[in-house]
C-alpha cells in the first residue's frame, strides 16, 4: 500500500461524489492528475470503477476513517502517509506494543502513534488487511522488476539502481503500492528492501517474454475471462495484448500472472531459522571420523569417547542439540549408548565443514524472513552477507538452510536458559535488552550469554525476535511456557537441562503403550514395576530411538520428578508436551 496526502483527500470526496466527469472538476485535484490518482486507487482496492461512478470500497471507507482521525495539519504530515515501512512498524507496534525511537517518529508524525497505536493507525490496519490490490504492469514497471535484484539488500542500493536506469520514484512507489516490494522501517544502519514471494513470481513470469510494450492489469475480471472457455474476438485480443493468451491457449506467463493475483493478499507460515556452531560443527566432525576408522558394529563413539576429543565444551548439552535438530541419532550398541550421523547431519556437515563462525538465527533470518515477504533488519542482511547466506538475493547456501529449515521436524531440548527465557516473556513480548537482564539476573550470569541463548531459543521455534528488538513467544512457545507452569516448574527452572529429545521419545512411547503399562501398575510392587516398565519401554522404543535400560531409568526419574509423569499415567503437563511436538 502506498497512501499520499491527495489519495485521502480524494477517498474522502467520493463520500459526497460518485461521478467521476464531477469529481475530476473540483478543486481538490487539477483535471489531469485526476485519472492517474483514481487508478492508483484503483490498483491498490480502494475504489472500484464502474463506467463513469467510482465507488469506495470498503479498505477506502477505512482509510477515510484514519486520515479524519487523526489530529496533525495536512501540511504537517509526510507524504506518502501510508506505505510499506509504515505498516509493518504498524503491525509490530499492535502485537508487541513497542516500537524503536526512529518507528515512533515516523509514525507519530503520520498520527499513528500516541504512548501506542492510535484510532487512526487502527483503521490503516483494516484498510491493509481487506484491501485487495491488483496487478499492475506497465513497460517501465516490467523493465525494472526484470533488472532489479530480488533482496533481501540496502534500501540505497534500491535508489541506486533506480537512480542510474533513469526510473521515475513512481516506479517504486507503484511496486509498493500493489505489494509486490517492501521497504523495512529504519534503524541506525538504514532500511532494506525485498521482492515479496508474489513479486518474486510475477519477476519471474515476466522473464518468459522479451517483449513490454502494453499495459498488464489483472483483477477479478480478467481472471474470470482466463478462465472460461468461450471468449469474444474482442476479449481474446485484450488478453493477448496483455500476452496472457495465444489465440485460445493461456499462456505461461498469464498462468503466473493470475497465480501471482490469487496469492496477493496470502500471508505465508513464518519459517523457524536453523543455525549451527562451530562447536555443534567439530563434534560432528568427531563422530565422523569415528564411523571412518571404527567398523559399523563397534559401540563407538560414546558419551566418553567424545568427551575426550573435545575438552572444554559443554557435550551433553551439545549432543542433545543435535540430536533435537535431527543432526545426530543415538544408537545402543552391545548395551552401550553411542552417537552416529543422521543423513540430514551428513549434508549440514558436507556444506559446512570449514566453517570458522557460528551461523546465527538472526543470520539465518536474512533468508528465512525473506521467503515468506517480512523485509528483515538491516542488520540481519549485513551478517546473512557476511556469512554467504544472502546478497542481493537468497544465495545456494541460503537456500539449503531454508530446506534444512522447513525438513527437520525440531525434538524438545530445552536448557535452564530456554526455560527461564520462555517462562519470562509475557503476552505481548519482551524488549531482548530487558529480557537478557532479567534472565541474567535470574541465573546469575552475563547478559551476552543470555543474548546468544535466545538466538538459540529462537532456532528451537521458542521464540521470534522481531524487528523492533521485541522478543515474542511463537505458538509453540506458548505452549511450552503452558508445560512448565502445569509441571513442577521450579524443578524445571532450576535444571540446567530439563527436556531432552529423550525424555519426549520415552514420554512418546508410554502414550502409545499406556494400556499394558496401567495394567502392569495394578499388578506389581514398586521394584518390580520399574523393572517391568524399563523393559516394556526398551522394548518398543527402537522405532524412534536406540538407548540403553540405564539410560531409559534415569529418564523416567527425571520425568516424573518434572511433573511430566505421574506414579502410572502421564500427566496434563506431559500430555501437553507430546501434543506440541506431535
Amino acid at each position: 500500500m502506498f497512501v499520499r496526502i491527495n489519495h485521502a483527500k480524494i477517498l474522502r470526496k467520493l463520500r459526497e461524489e460518485r461521478n467521476a466527469d464531477k469529481l475530476s472538476t473540483s478543486n481538490i485535484v487539477v483535471r489531469r492528475e485526476f485519472s492517474r490518482t483514481v487508478m492508483e486507487l484503483h490498483i491498490m482496492g480502494l475504489v472500484k470503477i464502474s463506467g463513469n461512478n467510482i465507488i469506495i470500497t470498503p479498505a477506502g471507507e477505512r482509510i477515510v476513517e484514519a486520515y479524519e482521525a487523526i489530529n496533525i495539519p495536512e501540511d504537517k504530515i509526510p507524504d506518502p502517509w501510508i506505505n510499506s515501512a509504515v505498516i509493518y512498524a504498524l503491525e509490530l507496534a499492535e502485537l508487541t506494543e513497542h516500537v524503536p525511537k526512529l518507528w515512533k517518529d515516523m509514525l507519530e508524525a503520520r498520527g499513528l502513534w500516541d504512548n501506542g497505536i492510535t484510532k487512526a493507525a487502527v483503521s490503516v490496519l483494516e484498510a491493509y488487511r481487506s484491501a485487495r490490490p491488483l496487478i499492475y504492469i506497465t513497460p517501465e514497471i516490467a523493465e525494472f522488476l526484470i533488472g532489479l535484484p530480488p533482496g533481501p539488500a540496502p534500501l540505497d542500493e534500491l535508489i541506486a539502481f533506480r537512480d542510474s536506469g533513469g526510473y521515475g520514484h513512481n516506479v517504486v512507489n507503484a511496486l509498493e503500492a500493489i505489494r509486490l516490494l517492501k521497504i523495512s522501517p529504519p534503524t541506525l544502519e538504514g532500511s532494506t528492501y525485498i521482492l515479496t514471494p508474489v513479486g518474486r513470481k510475477v519477476r519471474r513470469a515476466l522473464l518468459r517474454t522479451p517483449i513490454y510494450d502494453s499495459v498488464i492489469l489483472i483483477d477479478e475480471r480478467i481472471v474470470d475471462l482466463m478462465q472460461r472457455e468461450n471468449l469474444s474476438e474482442a476479449e481474446v485480443s485484450e488478453l493477448e495484448r496483455m500476452h496472457l493468451k495465444s489465440g485460445m491457449k493461456t499462456t505461461s506467463m498469464g498462468e503466473e500472472l493470475v497465480e501471482s493475483y490469487k496469492e496477493q493478499t496470502k500471508a505465508e507460515d513464518v519459517i523457524v531459522p536453523f543455525s549451527i556452531s562451530v562447536e555443534e560443527l567439530t563434534v560432528m566432525k568427531i563422530i565422523e571420523e569415528f564411523a571412518k576408522k571404527y567398523p559399523p558394529e563397534e559401540p563407538v563413539p560414546t558419551y566418553n569417547d567424545l568427551k575426550d576429543k573435545v575438552p572444554g565444551v559443554n557435550l551433553g548439552e551439545i549432543l542433545n542439540l543435535l540430536e533435537a535438530k535431527e543432526l545426530v541419532k543415538r544408537v545402543e550398541k552391545r548395551r552401550k549408548d553411542t552417537y552416529e550421523l543422521t543423513g540430514t547431519g551428513l549434508e549440514v556437515l558436507s556444506k559446512f565443514r570449514d566453517l570458522n563462525r557460528d551461523i546465527t538465527s538472526s543470520a539465518v533470518k536474512s533468508a528465512t524472513y525473506t521467503i515468506v515477504g517480512r523485509p528483515p533488519k538491516t542488520e540481519w542482511v549485513k551478517e546473512g552477507r557476511e556469512l554467504g547466506i544472502v546478497f542481493n538475493d537468497i544465495t545456494e547456501r541460503g537456500w539449503f538452510l531454508i530446506n534444512i529449515a522447513k525438513r527437520v521436524h525440531k525434538k524438545p531440548f530445552l536448557t535452564m536458559y530456554d526455560t527461564n527465557i520462555v517462562h519470562k516473556v509475557p503476552a505481548k513480548g519482551m524488549r531482548i535488552d530487558e529480557l537478557a537482564r532479567s534472565v541474567a539476573h535470574t541465573l546469575n550470569t552475563d547478559e551476552s550469554g543470555v543474548i546468544k541463548a535466545i538466538s538459540e531459543a529462537e532456532s528451537k521455534g521458542l521464540v521470534d525476535v522481531l524487528p523492533n528488538d521485541v522478543v515474542i513467544l511463537t505458538l509453540l512457545g506458548k505452549v511450552i511456557k503452558d508445560v512448565i507452569s502445569m509441571a513442577s516448574t521450579d524443578e524445571l527452572l532450576k535444571s540446567r537441562i530439563s527436556i531432552t529429545p529423550t525424555h519426549y521419545n520415552v514420554l512418546l512411547i508410554i502414550k502409545e503403550n499406556i494400556g499394558n503399562l496401567k495394567k502392569l501398575y495394578a499388578q506389581k510392587d514398586m521394584k518390580t514395576l520399574i523393572n517391568e516398565e524399563v523393559k516394556i519401554i526398551y522394548n518398543n522404543i527402537k522405532k524412534v530411538t536406540s538407548i540403553s535400560l540405564e539410560e531409559i531409568k534415569k529418564t523416567l526419574q527425571q520425568l516424573r520428578a518434572y511433573g511430566l509423569l505421574g506414579r502410572t499415567s502421564i500427566t496434563e503437563a506431559g500430555e501437553l508436551l507430546l501434543k506440541a511436538y506431535a
